[in-house]
């Protein structure tokens, strides 16, 4: 606890005004918003607690937002979530700058990956620069995308194909809510978002060639079933709008995710997730399957056990793996469970407990062995799991495990952990239960968010939303949490109001948007929550579009205006154009 809040005051102190890192003494050009503090605090308590993978040396990334185009206001914010996200785990150290001029070979050499933070426009005219960037991710480094990654490379068709596709519009925009599925459950780039699919306010990308699922490992797309991504703009005849992908590219590794157009997914502990797990992908720490699934179908198999005893080789190398060894025979089996069928994946479960078995299994293997786990296991895993969950050196791992276990003898194991738990334990099974929306979790969850143990606080309340009940929300309503807490809490009402607004009570959510529209603790969310109440109100959403219109605040006035094409319907058309007879000339505006 008291290394992470350090942690988190050395990042404040660096990033609590004018960003101040700069890359190789190149400097920024453009002056950059100063995050708030309260900003900052909210990124550390959602930023990972520990790196999925291990670094295999010291790395070091660039992080690049230079805009040639529209300049998105979260840059800074994505800018300090990627700093306190190394300096929290210790997955990597950054810099930042916007210079052109950083694109030399000798420059790039300090570094292991290129972080394209929100770029738009870049064009690359300079040869030597293009040459620069293409030798370096194909000579065995990586390239990492955040949302208006894709708004770049027009005139230059290999950088776009590295990226994996371009920009072609967005037609479901920043103040809405959108429906996101899981295309890979089980990878381990998916792994915060506990394989289920999820709602988003955040702006979401169309893409256009060169995207191709050919060239590309899909992680999330938009779900074209759900009828609130059903908006007007599309272009895709397919409706096949991807989110975030990874891919090979040369000897390098590239992972793009659309997510990063609001400020708050920067303190969206998912996003924050699959964003580590990314970056650790592209700078070669984090050993993953990425190649394209169409690919995949062409690659001969790997020889699989029909030995329904014992234990093949693969696994008794396994067993003696080393965090500083080979990964040859974790991949094999990661590639066999993938293309295995249920009764070979039982085989391959009952070989990976018997390495939990072993007395000496290295703990590293045992860490790989939960990794697999999460994927193959069934209710046979959930007591060898259990028994790790007061080992501090396994904990983690093993809830890692359970979280992607389908057997309601997880959420009995987790219940009774967390009760018995220590302090250093007990946060990472109470986010377990959150991941897992454990609804018989609520109660038990009650007193601690007002512990005095701040990572067990941020915990509870964070998985009191996860969950996202009618009892959850009554909690976080009705309890005391602990000091400074009091944002993360009206985050969570949040949370559950957007569930509970889209699972048939409406009502109640529709309340707690009301609520927190009201008395939000800051700006972004009462916006947060009036975004909510308009959205899922449909044409009841007029009266609070006008209203804002007339607010004092003019970040408010401005939400307003982006929340008029969320409405939809004629009678709301109607309305807003009526109001434009007796609107003032800034109202006019916004209106128009």
């Amino acid at each position: 606890m008291n290394k992470q809040l350090n942690i988190s005051h050395t990042v404040m102190a660096v990033l609590g005004g004018v960003l101040l890192l700069t890359a190789a003494g190149q400097g920024l050009e453009r002056e950059l918003a100063a995050v708030p503090e309260a900003d900052l605090q909210k990124i550390t308590e959602a930023a990972p607690a520990a790196a999925p993978a291990k670094p295999e040396t010291p790395r070091k990334i660039l992080v690049f937002c230079r805009c040639e185009g529209f300049f998105h206001g979260s840059i800074p914010w994505c800018n300090a979530a990627l700093e306190i996200m190394g300096k929290k785990t210790g997955a990597y150290s950054i810099d930042v700058a916007d210079r052109m001029s950083v694109f030399t070979p000798e420059n790039l050499k300090q570094y292991d990956a290129i972080v394209f933070n929100n770029t738009t426009g870049l064009k690359f005219e300079d040869a030597s620069q293009k040459e620069a960037l293409m030798q370096f991710v194909k000579n065995g480094k990586g390239i990492i995308g955040i949302h208006a990654a894709t708004d770049n490379f027009n005139t230059w068709p290999e950088a776009a194909a590295m990226m994996g596709g371009m920009f072609d519009g967005h037609p479901w925009g920043g103040g809405g809510t959108w429906a996101v599925k899981i295309d890979e459950p089980k990878h381990p780039l998916n792994a915060s978002f506990d394989g289920k699919g999820f709602l988003i306010r955040d702006e979401i990308y169309q893409l256009k060639e060169p995207y191709t699922r050919d060239d590309l490992w899909v992680l999330l797309s938009l779900d074209m079933t759900n009828e609130c991504n059903a908006q007007p703009g599309q272009k895709r005849a397919d409706k096949d709008n991807v989110i975030a992908w990874i891919r090979p590219f040369g000897k390098g590794r590239v992972f793009y995710s659309s997510l990063g157009h609001n400020n708050e997914i920067l303190w969206n502990p998912a996003v924050l997730g699959q964003y580590l797990a990314g970056i650790q992908y592209a700078l070669g720490d984090l050993k993953v399957d990425d190649m394209p699934s169409a690919k995949l179908k062409n690659t001969p198999q790997p020889a699989r056990t029909t030995d329904k005893g014992g234990v093949d080789d693969q696994i008794s190398v396994l067993a003696a793996y080393t965090y500083e060894s080979d990964r040859t025979a974790y991949s094999q089996i990661d590639t066999r469970i993938r293309q295995g069928s249920p009764e070979e994946n039982r085989i391959i479960e009952k070989q990976l407990l018997e390495i939990l078995a072993m007395p000496d299994a290295t703990v590293d293997a045992r860490r790989e062995v939960c990794r697999l786990l999460r994927r193959v296991g069934t209710e046979q895993s959930v007591a060898p799991l259990a028994a790790m969950l007061d080992k501090p050196e396994l904990s983690h791992m093993a809830c890692y495990a359970l979280q992607g276990i389908s057997s309601p003898a997880v959420d009995s194991v987790l219940l009774a952990a967390q009760e018995t738990a220590g302090d250093e334990l007990k946060p990472g099974i109470i986010s377990s239960l959150g991941v897992r929306k454990t609804e018989a979790a609520v109660r038990p969850l009650i007193p601690y968010i007002s512990s005095a143990k701040r990572e067990t606080a941020v915990a509870a309340i964070n998985a009191l939303g996860r969950i996202g009940t009618q009892p959850a929300a009554r909690v976080l309503q009705s309890g005391k949490v602990a000091e400074g807490l009091e944002t993360l809490r009206q985050n969570s009402l949040l949370l559950c109001a957007d569930t509970l607004a889209v699972s048939g009570k409406q009502k109640i959510g529709m309340e707690l948007y009301r609520e927190l529209a009201s008395k939000g603790a800051d700006n972004q969310i009462r916006m947060a929550a009036i975004r909510g109440e308009v959205m899922h109100g449909k044409a009841k959403g007029v009266p609070i579009i006008l209203r804002l219109l007339n607010a004092t605040e003019p970040e408010m006035r401005t939400a307003a205006a982006g929340l008029i094409i969320a409405v939809p319907g004629p009678q709301a058309t109607t309305a807003l154009a009526e109001a434009l007879k007796g609107a003032t000339p800034e109202q006019q505006v916004l209106l128009i």
